[in-house]
């Protein structure tokens, strides 16, 4: 962590070297970016606190380096660079643990389901394209979000980091493939959310014309009848969506999932 320069040393400088030079060597000093200054950065944008006190709490020791590596792009590139960088990394360490995500315990899973059946009915509401962007691929424009929509992004990015951190941390339970029973009454939950939807899955249908509104609502759908389930089964049908979303996890054992 870079330092902040203290009063004495400001003293010392001038002493050494004059009162110009001393104040124009402190101004570099002071001018360049710290863990602290860029996490104090970050934390200012919308979505952002959520995640970083999920990332913090669940992962002390990767948020200490993550914070380090940001400040040494900022002092190296620009904190432009560093600020941008943020999120792509942020995502890549979500997909690495997408494993463990999906082994995490019930009750975190259930979470996860309602926090994303939120997301895409809050995105449904504001931007179809959008919202078929989330469901389909996971990532979205967040320049063309809204504010309150950009923090129910963060929230559920922070339901993803607990998650893990709570398999990580000796609590998870591996979880096989979605099974038919659980399968079944998923189907069941989204016969009673969209009928339409259901017969179409029922009888094999393809979407690739699928408007962003359709791919929008078979998304909401899917969400919205796991989130429905009783909270076991919430949370393996949660697991069958990770899985989908992000691939095969290795070397760790765990609609789309959500990502930053």
């Amino acid at each position: 962590m870079t330092a902040r320069p203290s009063r004495r040393n400001a003293w010392l400088l001038i002493a050494l070297f004059g009162g110009g030079f001393a104040l124009f060597v402190w101004f570099l000093i002071s001018s360049r970016a710290s863990p602290l200054s860029v996490e104090t950065h970050l934390r200012e944008q919308p979505g952002m606190a959520a995640t970083l006190t999920a990332f913090q709490d669940g992962y002390p020791r990767h948020y200490t380096a993550f914070m380090n590596d940001l400040a040494a792009i900022a002092n190296a590139q620009g904190e432009t660079v560093a600020y941008d960088e943020a999120t792509p990394s942020l995502r890549r360490f979500i997909a690495a643990k997408s494993g463990l995500i999906a082994n995490a315990p019930a009750p975190e899973l259930a979470r996860l389901a309602t926090g994303t059946r939120d997301l895409i009915l809050a995105l449904q509401q504001h931007d179809a394209e959008l919202c078929a962007q989330f469901v389909t691929r996971g990532t979205m424009d967040r320049a063309r979000m809204p504010e309150a929509v950009t923090e129910q992004v963060g929230q559920v990015n922070a339901l993803l980091i607990r998650a893990a951190a709570r398999a990580e941390q000796g609590a998870a339970a591996t979880r096989p493939p979605l099974g038919p029973q659980d399968g079944a009454a998923w189907y069941l939950a989204i016969r009673g959310v969209d009928p339409t939807l259901a017969d179409a899955i029922n009888s094999g249908a393809r979407d690739e014309d699928a408007t962003p509104a359709h791919l929008c609502q078979r998304g909401a759908t899917l969400w919205r009848a796991a989130a429905a389930l009783p909270e076991a089964q919430a949370a393996n049908v949660t697991a069958h969506l990770v899985r989908q979303s992000f691939g095969p996890a290795a070397p760790q054992a765990p609609g789309s999932a959500p990502a930053l």
